[in-house]
């Protein structure tokens, strides 16, 4: 099934998605850092057809808008969460990957009423200590200089982090290139928000995901023991490229846990 692209217009600026139409209750994908809504397609095309699927972009990534400058998490939301009004979706599934999934879980907890179920895949239930620990290690802005060497630094960046086939490289370091600045602002925002309590107060029926080689794994049985409600999935693989390299599973379970909700 195609798919289309189009904008919202916020105040602040325009939000860029895409979509495929069907029946029913939407479901909103909110993409990784860095990534765009390309990351979604292959899920969105084993999904065609059962419901109406929209891929939206962050402020400071793809084609949507660039946020002033660094802003938290909860400004994310509600950027997202504003557009997703403007289309006219007064209920949703929301499913994020990573540092989608913090803004999907801000979301949810800001907008209870919104969350007809919330998909976390990579959940980041850390402790004070682990979150500062996490920012000096990830974010820091690759700036582009005279020599070029930041282009080798991307690749490499981006085949360390499971993007396997040189395609799939090149898709996500265009979109890192994009991103160079922006990266650094929502990593920051992510390691500020206390993920673990908005995870254990959220309201939403939760689906969780995870593969035994993504680096948010070990934190997987954490997130189990912190919400015995939330439906556990373990994917066979994918690293941090899930989406790309499991879509088939991710899709299954995602519909099976949608499916299961309407019939409640």
């Amino acid at each position: 099934m195609r798919y289309t692209k189009a904008y919202v217009n916020l105040p602040d600026g325009q939000i860029h998605y895409a979509m495929m139409a069907g029946e029913g209750v939407p479901i909103v994908f909110i993409h990784k850092t860095v990534s765009t809504y390309r990351m979604w397609l292959p899920v969105m095309r084993a999904l065609a057809g059962k419901a109406p699927l929209i891929a939206l972009e962050t402020p400071g990534f793809g084609e949507s808008f660039d946020p002033p400058g660094p802003v938290p998490i909860e400004r994310y939301a509600d950027w997202l969460g504003d557009a997703i009004a403007a289309l006219g979706i007064q209920r949703c599934h929301l499913v994020g990957h990573h540092t989608g999934a913090v803004v999907a879980l801000a979301l949810a907890d800001r907008r209870p009423a919104l969350a007809a179920s919330l998909t976390l895949i990579g959940v980041l239930p850390l402790t004070p200590e682990e979150r500062a620990d996490h920012g000096t290690r990830f974010g820091t802005p690759f700036r582009p200089e005279a020599s070029g060497a930041y282009l080798q630094d991307t690749w490499n960046y981006v085949r360390w982090a499971g993007a396997d086939s040189p395609d799939l490289a090149n898709r996500e370091m265009s979109a890192m290139l994009r991103s160079w600045r922006t990266r650094s602002w929502t990593y920051g925002a992510v390691w500020d928000y206390d993920f673990a309590a908005a995870f254990q107060r959220v309201q939403a029926p939760l689906l969780i995901m995870s593969a035994p080689d993504d680096v948010l794994h070990p934190y997987f049985e954490r997130a189990q023991a912190m919400r015995q409600d939330a439906l556990p999935v373990l994917l066979s693989g994918g690293v941090n490229y899930q989406t790309d390299l499991v879509p088939e599973e991710i899709a299954s379970a995602l519909w099976t846990r949608v499916s299961s909700l309407s019939q409640e």
